[in-house]
This record gives C-alpha cells, sequence and structure tokens, in this order.
C-alpha cells in the first residue's frame, strides 16, 4: 500500500541546541482505522555523524522553544502541513515542501560540509540557513533548481512512513506479547474470571498513570534551566548595548561576559531590546512557579503509581467476588461479567459525596475521596462553583448554581464551602486557610492525569478564617446519602 497521499500537518516545532529541527506532528489523509499514532516528530538533522530526516515516536531532547529557524518558521510557515519529502540523488541533499496559507515554501537539508538547513521561500530566496557554524539570516537567492523543476529528486515519504508504521506496529505487538506473557504468570487457574479482567485493567491503567508521571517528570522545569533564563535575562541587559534590530541572537564570548564559557542568548527578532529582556526575567519567574506546583503533582503521581501497584498485587491472588467489585468501582473500571447480587452493596457507596446546607439552604457537595472527587466534578454543571485548598490535597466542593446566586457567589455561602474544604484537606485543625475558587467550566481535567487531580485554568484565591461554632454547624447540617 503507498502512503503518497499521506500529508503530516505540523504543530510546534523547535531547535536543538547542537544543530537540528524538530516539528510535532500528525497524520493527515489516512483513514480513522489505518491510524497507528496519533502524534509523533519529525526531526531534520543536520549534524555530520547523523544527517537525515526522521520520523520519531519520543520528542528528541536538548531543544529550544526559542531561535532563529524557530521564530522564521512561526512566522512563514506556522502551522504548515508537509506535502512532500524528497531526494535528490545526485548530491544526497534532502527536501521537504511544506504548504502554508496557500503559499509553498521548501526546507532544504543539503548534504554538504558541513550540512546546513535552510528555509527557502516561493520565490527561491534563501531566508534563513542553520548549520554547525551558527544561524545565518542574509538573504540570497537559492542557485540550485528547486524541487518542482529538478528531475533528479524523487519521493522517499512513502518508504519513510512505511518504515515509522512498521517500526511502531513491531513495538505495540511485543508490548502485547510481554504483557500476556505477564498474564499468564500472575492469572493462575485459581482466579475467577471477573478478577483476570481486572487484573488486566488494572495493569493498563498503570500504564496511563505511568505515562502521566513521565509526561510530568519532563514537563517540569529544573533549577538549572531557571538559573539560565535568568542569567540570560542578566547577561543581556547589562550587554544590550550589542544588539542590533532584527537580531535572532546575541553571541557572547566568554572574555566580554566574564563568565567561564561562551553564552549565546536567543532573540525575538519582532520585539525590541527591553521586550527581550523581560521576557526571559518572565520565563525565569514562570518556570520558579512552575517547578513548585510540578514538584507537587510528581509527588502525587508518584503516590498514586504506588497506591495502583499495591492494588494490582492484592489482585493476583484470589479475591472474594464483592471485593474485586469494589476494586472495580473504585477505580471506574466497567467489567462485563458484573452480577447483580452484590448490586445492594455497590449501590451503598454509589454517592461520591456528602452532601451538607448552607445557613440560606443551598446545596454543598463534598467528594469523598480521589476517585469520588473526579465523579462529582465531572457531573457538575459548567457554571456550578468549584472550591479547593489552595496547595494542598483536599477534598472538591461543589456548590450547584441557582438563580439567586448565577452572577456571584454570596460570601456567607463562598465561606460555607471554604470552611468544608479546609476541613477535608490537609489543612484539616487549622481553622484557617487559602482556597481556590473557581466555575466548573474554568478547571480541566486532562486525559491520564490521577484521581483528584485537574488543571485550573482559571481562579480566584481566598484567605478564610473561621471558628469551631461555624464548623460545627455545617457538619450538623450534612444530609444523609448512605454515606
Amino acid at each position: 500500500m503507498s502512503d503518497s497521499h499521506i500529508k503530516i500537518r505540523t504543530a510546534k516545532n523547535w531547535q536543538g541546541k547542537e544543530p537540528f529541527f524538530v516539528f510535532q506532528s500528525s497524520f493527515s489523509g489516512i483513514k480513522k482505522e489505518d491510524l497507528f499514532i496519533k502524534k509523533f516528530f519529525v526531526e531534520l538533522d543536520t549534524r555530520q555523524a547523523s544527517f537525515g530526516i526522521r520520523l520519531c515516536e519520543q520528542k528528541p531532547t536538548n531543544l529550544a522553544t526559542q531561535g532563529g529557524m524557530v521564530n522564521m518558521m512561526r512566522k512563514y510557515c506556522k502551522g504548515a502541513t508537509i506535502g512532500e519529502i524528497s531526494k535528490d540523488h545526485s548530491n544526497g541533499n534532502l527536501w521537504l515542501t511544506l504548504f502554508s496559507q496557500g503559499q509553498v515554501y521548501y526546507l532544504l537539508l543539503a548534504k554538504s560540509r558541513p550540512p546546513e538547513l535552510s528555509l527557502i521561500d516561493p520565490e527561491g530566496i534563501s531566508l534563513m540557513r542553520l548549520g554547525m557554524k551558527g544561524t545565518f539570516t542574509k538573504k540570497s537567492r537559492y542557485e540550485g533548481e528547486l524541487p518542482a523543476n529538478n528531475e533528479k529528486i524523487t519521493s522517499i515519504k512513502s518508504e519513510l512512513i512505511a518504515a515509522f508504521r512498521e517500526e511502531i506496529l513491531a513495538k505495540q505487538a511485543q508490548e502485547e506479547e510481554s504483557e500476556d506473557l505477564g498474564e499468564d504468570h500472575d492469572e493462575s487457574d485459581e482466579l475467577s474470571q471477573t478478577q483476570r479482567q481486572l487484573l488486566q485493567k488494572l495493569k493498563r491503567k498503570l500504564k496511563t498513570y505511568q505515562k502521566a508521571l513521565d509526561k510530568q517528570i519532563s514537563q517540569t522545569p529544573t533549577s538549572e534551566s531557571i538559573e539560565e533564563s535568568s542569567l540570560k535575562a542578566t547577561m543581556l541587559q547589562n550587554f544590550g548595548y550589542l544588539v542590533k534590530d532584527g537580531q535572532f541572537e546575541l553571541d557572547l564570548p566568554k572574555e566580554i561576559s566574564g563568565l567561564t564559557s561562551d553564552l549565546t542568548i536567543p532573540l525575538d527578532p519582532e520585539k525590541n531590546l527591553g521586550a527581550n529582556i523581560e521576557a526571559y526575567f518572565v520565563k525565569a519567574k514562570k518556570q520558579k512557579r512552575s517547578l513548585e506546583m510540578g514538584t507537587n503533582m510528581i509527588e502525587r503521581n508518584r503516590i498514586e503509581v504506588k497506591q495502583l501497584k499495591s492494588t494490582i498485587d492484592s489482585v493476583k491472588s484470589p479475591l472474594e467476588h464483592y471485593r474485586t467489585l469494589e476494586i472495580a468501582e473504585s477505580y471506574k473500571i466497567r467489567l462485563s461479567t458484573q452480577v447483580s447480587q452484590n448490586k445492594n452493596k455497590l449501590e451503598s457507596v454509589s454517592k461520591p459525596y456528602k452532601e451538607f446546607r448552607s445557613s440560606d439552604g443551598h446545596r454543598i457537595l463534598v467528594g469523598k475521596g480521589p476517585k469520588e472527587n473526579d465523579e462529582l466534578t465531572k457531573s457538575a454543571k459548567a457554571n456550578d462553583y468549584w472550591i479547593h485548598t489552595a496547595g494542598v490535597a483536599g477534598s472538591h466542593v461543589i456548590i450547584p448554581v441557582t438563580k439567586e446566586i448565577k452572577s456571584s457567589l454570596p460570601e456567607p455561602l463562598l465561606k460555607a464551602g471554604a470552611i468544608l474544604a479546609i476541613h477535608y484537606s490537609k489543612f484539616k485543625g487549622d481553622q484557617a486557610g487559602e482556597v481556590y475558587l473557581a466555575r466548573r467550566s474554568e478547571i480541566k481535567k486532562q486525559k491520564g492525569m490521577p484521581p483528584g487531580l485537574w488543571n485550573v485554568e482559571r481562579c480566584k484565591t481566598v484567605f478564610i478564617r473561621y471558628e469551631a461554632k461555624e464548623l460545627k454547624q455545617l457538619l450538623d447540617s450534612m444530609i444523609q446519602t448512605g454515606s
């Protein structure tokens, strides 16, 4: 089967700290049932020892979000589609044909010594070159023939895609075989069909949890990256007089900067010097905040992985049927062999929340645990109010919206919800704490996130202090829901 009809859509792009360039990509023009991978990366490597174009499953390391080629691609080819990948057999040069906003651009990976990557516009003008010697923005006309007019050029896109498909499918088959071998070892004849099914689905869930943990670790900035951003901001501030208008980067030899090694500071040529300096200071500040939040999320993810591994170990030994169903329910796993004899037992824990009443009669719902928090919050309406303690684990609190509180949440009702959020969190006993207040539509649950963990896209932060009698009055108002 030919893959010549398949196109490759590009999204984000990065420039390597060594001279290579990367697109985050996805396939277009392929049937859903034939799609073997949703997201992948196209790497254009200008290093002599590893020259070439590769499709890879994992994002390469040592990447930077700023750089001359990155800025050029964002300016001319943002969201471009790769229509063709071809090779000139006379000299070994590789070409990418890009379609962007009705225009055709080319990326030439020249197998020169040393190799270079060039962005060429529809008129045949080379806009920028990237290679071992650095980046060059002086425009020049490309003297050779472009792919459309060169008979020596042939397409290699189909063979690249076919090889990539074979690699991915072989890896998936190997993982499935490994999983099957593991099940044969763990699932003895002593386990019921229901328990075997549960064990298999828990193992798959563990893979999801582990991927979420690995992704969080990879996305969390390091102390070194924060120090690097702060250093670049300071150096740019000190040596800004060396920057010229439209410059893509500032090279500071160690003899000038006083550092132990040379420093290159990527610049946004469309911003003035002050805006570039401010961008690095802001970046360092955001990285610091991301490091703090990321560290907390990593710890929570690790706890979830550890708990799930412990559960899997317990399911490897024979369990009573009702206990198997309870574990499945706690992880929101549907088993095809579930029976009705334990229906009453499961109904006793079917409601994921405790229900309270405020002094004016409004309902306040408090999640019973991490998985119940997810169920409660997912069932809330977009305009309902969501309250959670800031920076520490705790129950989700939902206040269903009514006509009286549609436009804003009254102070007494906000305080009542905050008191319960604090009481059912690690702040319990302090009688004070900071909480987030948001609408349900302002928080998102991403695929793979551990139970109870959500992304807060927008919120208000409120500090609440209360007396013991206020808490007692709320706890006394709890409605019995079978919990």
